[in-house]
């Protein structure tokens, strides 16, 4: 499971939407295991923190 519910799903759309104007990508999601603990931040924390790590890595590598 990625996201407990899903008013879960869009509470973490839409802090990503208001936040990847100002911030990378990488730094936002990590947000979403505070938003949605049960979800995102338990059974999803495998998943989301492969895509952290990669998104970080090309950003570090290309700089986007």
């Amino acid at each position: 499971m990625i996201f407990s519910s899903f008013p879960k799903l869009i509470e973490c759309l839409t802090h990503y939407c208001r936040e990847v104007v100002h911030r990378k990508n990488f730094e936002i999601i990590q947000e979403f295991f505070q938003i949605d603990p049960d979800g995102a931040g338990a059974t999803g924390k495998v998943y989301w923190t492969g895509w952290i790590d990669m998104m970080k890595a090309n950003y570090e590598e290309f700089g986007y």
